[in-house]
């Protein structure tokens, strides 16, 4: 910690920013996948459409094509696994048992700080409800 504040931390901001920044990966690499196949379609079989924009890329559309596709797969793999971390967590604090809460205390509090920002909040604010220490 740098006096006067925290500092900047990398692993923070990926976790406060993943629910906007997963999708727009997502979407940027499905675009690089599609922009992949047109240039390899331009280039393998000297197309008679001209696509100005994709004479550039030459022997790139193959490596645009994978890389693409090789990190929406990766990228939507980690989205559904944060949207399952979302809605594992939504149903603990959903509920009203405090047993069930305190049962599974531990894989919530590791859920909440995974989630990052709001969800840290919502945790300490059903601890709080229970009358938990925190």
């Amino acid at each position: 910690m740098a006096k006067g504040g925290p500092s900047f931390s990398i692993d923070r901001w990926l976790r406060l920013n993943a629910m906007w920044l997963l999708p727009a990966l997502v979407a940027l690499s499905v675009a690089a996948s599609v922009i992949g196949v047109l240039g390899a379609w331009v280039v393998a079989y000297d197309s008679p459409v001209e696509l100005l924009f994709l004479k550039p890329l030459d022997g790139w559309g193959y490596w645009m094509l994978f890389l693409g596709a090789l990190a929406a797969l990766v990228l939507g793999f980690y989205l559904a696994e944060r949207i399952s971390m979302q809605r594992e967590l939504n149903g603990y604090l959903t509920s009203a048992s405090k047993a069930k809460f305190l049962a599974n205390l531990d894989r919530i509090e590791e859920l909440g700080w995974r989630l990052g920002g709001a969800y840290e909040k919502r945790v300490i604010a059903k601890k709080g409800e229970f009358k938990l220490k925190w």
